[in-house]
């Protein structure tokens, strides 16, 4: 039965040989599935979770988008904090004319950590509408399993066996069900960070912020009672008149920094001072935003300025929340780990964008294909947010699936192009993208096959100091059907270290405007003996020190060393 369980296997198999097996599973107990479609409409699925509106509308994209691709007939989304609730179902028109439609009433599958196989009672409604294949795909998040996907469909057998189960081997079902838990546990922490921040735009808008005018001679003309609630202090103790350092330091009794708050004021009082803004944290965590405008009558006549205080702690919790959600989903997608291969020491640096809670799309994985054989995928996706995520995700799995099977370099990338243009429904999805292929020499180094896609050649600076570029650049992938790619073979010896890099590291500029380029990292790299971590650190300084301005790109850094 090739549903049994296996004989343990040696390291030396690679996971091409536990896909074909998990396969052969699917197509005995799981025949209406699609296997190829499973990626690419994971893919869709979670773009939808990651930009629609509001979690129920999250939620609901899910099945119809796997349905009509994997080729089930009936399905639930279940999901849940302890007790899971089916939060969607979904079911084929042909689903009815078998007669099997399901009943409203239906009991959650029993979870495990792996993707399960059973078959449907032959007497029940769904056994009697032939809807006799069920595969359950537990939803995890950060290895903990949060939901599962039941889906249900037809067999081909006459007199199907007695209710049984099993488990399916590790497929791109289980990746699925990884990119799907990440992406809804993802959801429901946006969804609670908007209702905060929606919650406190609500409040900004009914409530005013707290108010106090100052003549020019620095007395105090007016204080509204949201701005003495908000630090306690009586309206006896702040009347009209008083001068502006003695009031505002019984307003401001329990901040640290009433001297920097004086100071501000000096500078409002100064000739020609428009708006003012600052910001103050206090030793409590509190968090104070401070404006300013000056106030002129109707002829033009200065009569002092009008101070705004905001109480913009729950804002400002709530930035920092989104942030640190956008940096897990950013590591979600990157390796947890560097693999150790012997013969090489590899180190990595990775700088998201100083744009707040953006999501990058430089990405870049190392993995093994087989004894003393290594792949390296490298990239930056086109744009940045959750679309850049999703196109980061389907081009990590799809780049394994293919490195897996031992394809050349160029087909690999070939691959991951098919895949890009099979999303181009809705928007153009492109990237650039490397792909090596590192064999182990017998007698020391390694041989290395390069493809690039539109992507800068890497870089190699040799033992004795002079630094080579590897490959040829290639096309863009995801734009045209037959890119031009092709696979280039170099040997590195004891002593090369591999660079590679993204644009965000050669398009850095520095206070003058001027990018880094090649001929700049190459003078770095040049000047720079040492190991892999040594490098990598002073291209990722180098890179860093010369970002200006507002707009910053991110940028990954890959160094492989031969030792």
């Amino acid at each position: 039965m090739d549903d049994k369980p296996q004989p343990a296997r040696s390291a030396v198999h690679t996971d091409a040989a536990r896909d074909e097996h998990a396969y052969r599973v699917l197509a005995r107990r799981a025949p209406w599935l699609r296997p190829e479609q499973v990626l690419p409409a994971a893919a869709l699925a979670t773009e939808a979770l990651l930009t629609a509106e509001r979690a129920d509308e999250a939620s609901a994209a899910v099945l119809p988008r796997l349905g009509s691709a994997l080729g089930f007939c009936w399905g639930v989304l279940w999901w849940g904090r302890g007790e899971l609730t089916a939060v969607q179902t979904w079911h084929a028109p042909s689903a009815e004319e078998r007669g099997a439609a399901p009943s409203t009433t239906i009991s959650p599958p029993e979870l495990g950590a792996a993707v399960t196989w059973s078959t449907v009672r032959p007497g029940s409604r769904m056994g009697q509408g032939a809807l006799r294949s069920r595969l359950v795909v537990p939803l995890r998040s950060r290895g903990d399993v949060h939901g599962a996907l039941e889906l249900v469909g037809p067999s081909a057998r006459p007199q199907p066996d007695p209710a049984s189960t099993g488990v399916v081997p590790p497929s791109s079902l289980d990746v699925m069900g990884d990119l799907l838990g990440a992406a809804l546990v993802s959801v429901e922490q946006l969804a609670d960070a908007r209702d905060q921040k929606s919650l406190l735009a609500a409040e900004m808008e009914v409530v005013p912020a707290g108010t106090v005018v100052v003549s020019p001679s620095r007395e105090v003309l007016s204080v509204n009672q949201r701005l003495l609630s908000m630090f306690g202090v009586p309206r006896s103790q702040a009347l009209s008149g008083a001068k502006t350092a003695q009031a505002l330091a019984q307003i401001h009794a329990a901040a640290a920094e009433l001297p920097e708050v004086w100071q501000l004021l000096e500078l409002a009082h100064t000739p020609g001072t428009g708006e003012v803004h600052r910001a103050f944290t206090q030793r409590d965590g509190r968090y104070w935003d401070i404006s300013g405008a000056p106030v002129v009558d109707e002829d033009g006549v200065y009569r002092g300025r009008a101070w705004f205080v905001r109480d913009e702690t729950a804002r400002h919790r709530a930035e920092l929340a989104v942030q640190v959600l956008a940096d897990t989903l950013v590591a979600s997608l990157l390796p947890p780990h560097l693999p150790q291969v012997p013969g090489a020491e590899l180190a990595t640096r990775y700088q998201a964008s100083a744009t707040g809670a953006e999501i990058g799309g430089d990405f870049y994985d190392v993995f093994s294909t087989g004894a003393d054989r290594w792949a390296i995928s490298f990239g930056d996706v086109c744009g940045s947010g959750p679309e850049a995520a999703v196109v980061t995700a389907l081009a990590r799995h799809t780049v394994r699936a293919a490195a897996v099977r031992r394809d050349p370099p160029s087909a690999v990338l070939a691959a991951l192009n098919r895949a890009l243009l099979s999303q181009q429904e809705e928007a153009q999805r492109f990237l650039t993208a490397l792909q090596l292929d590192l064999r182990r020499r017998p007698a020391g180094g390694f041989t290395v096959t390069v493809a690039c896609g539109g992507h800068p050649p890497p870089f190699v600076r040799r033992a004795d100091g002079t630094v080579e570029r590897l490959g040829v650049i290639g096309t863009l992938l995801g734009v045209i059907d037959n890119p031009d790619l092709t696979d280039v073979d170099h040997v590195l010896e004891v002593g090369d270290v591999l660079v590679l890099v993204t644009d965000g590291v050669l398009e850095a500029r520095d206070r003058h405007g001027q990018e880094l380029g090649d001929e700049g990292l190459t003078r770095l790299l040049a000047a720079t003996p040492g190991d892999a971590e040594l490098l990598a650190g002073a291209v990722a300084e180098l890179a860093a020190k010369r970002r200006v301005g507002n707009k910053r790109d991110d940028f990954a850094v890959l160094t492989f060393a031969v030792v």
